[in-house]
């Protein structure tokens, strides 16, 4: 059995979003994980992270990559008809009627033709929550995120989170939280990234860079970003 084969006897849903491409939802992770074959299925996404985000395999921990396709509510995986091309994540928080953006990340193959956003309107059209909440280290995320939602806390023009939301930041991020700005500091035990990117908006990627205390392309810290849908 291939393995785009065993991940489509997992969806509920695929669809075409480019000639060859699809994206496939899988709403038990755990399931799909746990069927013969799926050690090599996880390899095969602990490829696409690596290279997705510039590094080797061995820089790559593979626990993160489970705790990202495995340990979550519902997973989205961009692919063709033979190799896995991307895939992002979501966490449920019904409590908070938040949908948490665990992660998300693609195949360099495939960077910069629009398959993040399309990967992005996937996960939000699935969810019955009216927040989405997500970390990041990346501008061009916050970008992203910023035209699916109808305002995000904090922003370039209110950098300071408003009193009422800085609990719900606090309970998302109990460790390294400035509630008043939603700096995480020391979120990472390294940037996640060899040089962390830049978006189009210059506005957007000074205040990444001031904010998060970006040196020669690297920080350790992040933003919890928060957006109303």
């Amino acid at each position: 059995m291939s393995l785009i084969t065993l991940l489509l006897k997992s969806c509920d849903g695929s669809h075409g979003v480019s000639d060859g491409v699809f994206v496939s939802r899988i709403p038990r992770p755990r399931d799909l994980f746990s069927a013969p074959g799926s050690d090599e299925l996880l390899a095969e996404f602990h490829r696409v992270a690596a290279h997705g985000f510039g590094v080797t395999l061995e820089e790559k921990s593979t626990d993160g990559v489970r705790d990202h396709v495995i340990q979550v509510d519902e997973l989205f995986v961009l692919h063709s008809a033979s190799e896995v091309l991307g895939f992002a994540s979501t966490r449920h928080r019904p409590d908070e009627d938040l949908l948490y953006l665990h992660g998300m990340v693609l195949d360099p193959s495939v960077q910069g033709r629009g398959f993040s956003r399309i990967l992005m309107e996937a996960k939000l059209e699935a969810t019955p929550f009216s927040r989405v909440g997500f970390t990041t280290q990346n501008p061009v995320m916050f970008c992203i995120a910023r035209s699916f939602v109808r305002q995000t806390f904090p922003s370039p023009l209110q950098p300071i989170v408003p009193e009422a939301l800085r609990p719900l930041g606090m309970r998302l991020v109990p460790e390294g939280l400035s509630p008043n700005t939603f700096v995480v500091r020391e979120r990472y035990s390294k940037c996640l990234y060899p040089s962390i990117p830049e978006s189009r908006d210059s506005t957007v990627n000074q205040w990444f860079a001031s904010s998060l205390e970006i040196r020669d392309g690297q920080t350790r810290n992040a933003f919890l970003i928060l957006g109303n849908l």
